[in-house]
């Protein structure tokens, strides 16, 4: 049993019989790598409506504070496509905006842009 687990290269999901088992992290030990038998905790995430993000993009855009999409972005630290994304999703048609957000329908920002290509 000593060398099951000297060799990082051994991936923890793939232990035994090709069962997957939750994500353990590595601890190095004094002869390599082992398995922590503490499962990592992944913070789970909060609903963010997307609707609501894309409206308070366009607000700032609309109020003059930033010049345009790349100058949002580089405040914000993401990408210039992705503020873009999110302000795409204004043009779905308002029945559904307004479903998203009341909250009768919960949808990434990703789903969302699946609509826009099905016209």
């Amino acid at each position: 049993m000593a060398g099951l687990f000297s060799s990082p290269s051994v991936t923890p999901r793939r232990i035994f019989f090709e069962v997957e088992f939750p994500i353990f992290p590595y601890r190095k030990y004094r002869g390599g790598y082992r398995i922590s038998l503490n499962p990592i905790e992944i913070p789970t995430r909060t609903y963010v409506n997307p609707i609501e993000v894309a409206l308070e993009y366009q607000e700032v855009l609309d109020s003059g504070k930033y010049q345009n999409q790349a100058d949002l972005a580089k405040s914000l630290n993401v990408t210039r496509p992705r503020v873009n994304q999110y302000i795409r999703i204004l043009g779905l048609p308002d029945a559904i905006q307004d479903d998203i957000l009341s909250g009768r329908i919960k949808a990434t920002e990703r789903q969302l842009r699946r609509l826009l290509t099905v016209r």
